[in-house]
């Protein structure tokens, strides 16, 4: 059986983007320009909390992100994408509204939401 050892996750260069990285609970976390130090008090502070929750990421209202403010995202990088040259929307831009009409009227949230 293998030896389970607890040990502080490594701050490691991302090569491609420049930056740094840490993976916890196998999860990369990108901190900022490599060897900044900026990314090194954002590793200590993750990796700090991290180990205080026993090595599980603790769920955070910062992270966290409604299903409704996805959809609205959504909306507005359909309607700004799905255009054609005129600026007119696409069949596209109706479909996505026609199934997001449908998943707030079955999963509904109370206020008015146009398209």
């Amino acid at each position: 059986m293998p030896k389970l050892v607890h040990r502080t996750p490594k701050y490691r260069h991302h090569k491609a983007t420049g930056q740094a990285v840490v993976t916890l609970s196998g999860r990369d976390f990108y901190l900022g320009k490599w060897r900044s130090a900026e990314s090194k008090r954002q590793y200590a502070r993750l990796t700090s909390e991290w180990l205080e929750s026993g090595g599980v990421l603790a769920a955070s209202t910062a992270d966290t992100l409604s299903i409704w403010e996805l959809l609205a995202a959504f909306r507005r990088h359909a309607k700004a994408c799905y255009v054609d040259a005129a600026g007119k929307s696409t069949k596209e831009q109706a479909n996505y509204r026609t199934l997001i009409t449908r998943f707030r009227k079955a999963y509904g949230n109370g206020d008015d939401w146009r398209w």
